[in-house]
């Protein structure tokens, strides 16, 4: 015999104050369970797309109805969450490289922003670009309202300014002004392509002047994936607490320890209606219908037994059972069936309910994921990007049930089925 597990807590006979056979029935119901699996397939997790692609359904109703079907869906169920967890783990690692990164790249950051200052002052005094006094006196000059004035309208009066300063056309500045917001190894080709002799000066002349081009075009668009990746991570936590308050929790708790006749410690389950509902399950099977027709059939199957156990000759050995006893273990079973099969319908439906919330949540995750390195493209990492990655990293742990929602499924409480097959041997019992 296998070692049972249960993930969690030990699986666990509940006990009963049991009266003759009067309640012999009752004492059926088990804490949930499964035969732990001899061997795992290895799996490999190497990115969050496939942690959210990998991972198996929910168990069907089917797979809670028998211990065998149990056991072979905790053996994918396992590999995929050893998998996960080492997964896990990793990112943690991954993580604390990311913090480490965003301080030396902010320090990388200041010290860029310190000589981009510099070359500017010293481009400025050379009369290579206007100053920041020239500047702010064209914008305020320009009639705008500094409130109310979109990006474009602020750019085109600067882009005028250098227009100026430079001696180009207006729209060639506008042009080179957009380009160096998003693409600056074009705007830096515009200008040289265009005005030879300005490009030369510039990068004779003014000092710093390679710091002075070297402009993020991606700042915003890592900012914006982080405001994303920022608001659906408050929601994942949202959606976490909602299903599980902890207040409740511990009220769970309480209620299923005071459940009288039975001792029962909770196993670890994702939300408080899940906790609810595995002492309803526990509790409701002594009042059921279905234990109080096992009960009875049972009850009149050991009276049958023992009267048929005084008459059956055992010189030469123990005596298989008849097929009476067998047909009727198979009516007991028949509604310990019935009832497990719809207690397992509303467990499973409750977990649904909280694993389809973290599953479009997941989903969403990949998908903004994905956008975040397809910006990057391979480039290197900068403060932003940091920035927007730290949120993905937020998010997956307020969805780190989703990962292991499979395995919680399986602390489903059931009543245990009985044996269809036994003999009699007046040495060793039955």
């Amino acid at each position: 015999m296998k070692a049972k597990s249960i993930l969690c807590s030990v699986m666990l006979l509940l006990t009963m104050n049991m009266a003759g056979q009067d309640n012999l029935a009752a004492g059926w119901i088990t804490g949930g369970g499964y035969e732990q699996p001899e061997v795992v397939m290895p799996m490999h997790i190497g990115s969050l797309a496939e942690a959210i692609s990998q991972r198996p359904a929910l168990p069907t109703v089917a797979d809670l109805m028998s211990e065998e079907a149990k056991a072979a869906y905790a053996k994918k169920a396992l590999a995929y969450e050893q998998a996960a967890q080492r997964f896990h783990a990793e990112q943690q690692i991954a993580l604390q490289r990311l913090q480490s990164d965003i301080i030396r790249l902010g320090n990388d950051k200041r010290q860029q922003q310190a000589r981009q200052q510099q070359a500017m002052q010293q481009a400025s005094a050379k009369g290579l670009m206007p100053s920041q006094e020239e500047l702010m006196q064209a914008v305020m000059s320009s009639g705008l309202n500094l409130e109310t004035a979109t990006e474009e309208q602020m750019m085109n009066v600067v882009a005028d300014m250098y227009a100026k300063k430079w001696n180009i056309s207006q729209a060639d500045a506008r042009t080179f002004m957009a380009m160096a917001m998003t693409q600056p190894q074009k705007a830096e080709a515009f200008l040289k392509q265009k005005y030879p002799e300005l490009y030369q000066k510039l990068s004779k002349d003014m000092p710093g002047a390679d710091q002075f081009m070297d402009l993020d075009a991606d700042e915003n668009t890592y900012g914006q994936l982080g405001d994303a990746l920022m608001a659906l991570s408050e929601e994942a936590r949202g959606v976490k607490e909602a299903n599980m308050d902890m207040s409740k929790h511990v009220m769970n708790n309480q209620i299923a320890n005071s459940i009288e006749d039975y001792s029962i410690t909770l196993p670890g389950l994702p939300t408080n209606e899940m906790e609810q509902l595995y002492s309803q399950i526990i509790k409701g099977w002594a009042t059921s219908a279905e234990c109080a027709e096992a009960n009875r059939l049972e009850n009149a199957l050991i009276t049958r037994l023992e009267e048929w156990m005084r008459t059956v000759d055992t010189k030469n050995g123990a005596v298989p059972y008849p097929q009476w006893w067998v047909a009727e273990r198979k009516k007991i079973n028949a509604q310990i069936d019935a009832w497990n099969k719809r207690q397992a319908e509303a467990w499973l439906a409750a977990m649904a309910k909280y694993d389809t919330q973290l599953q479009g949540l997941a989903q969403r995750l990949v998908e903004l994921d994905n956008q975040l390195e397809t910006v990057r493209g391979g480039k290197p990492m900068n403060v932003a990007y940091c920035m927007a990655k730290m949120q993905v990293h937020t998010a997956r742990t307020n969805m780190y049930d989703y990962l292991f929602n499979c395995s919680a499924a399986l602390n489903f409480p059931h009543v245990s089925r009985l044996p269809e097959q036994g003999s009699y041997d007046p040495m060793g019992g039955y």
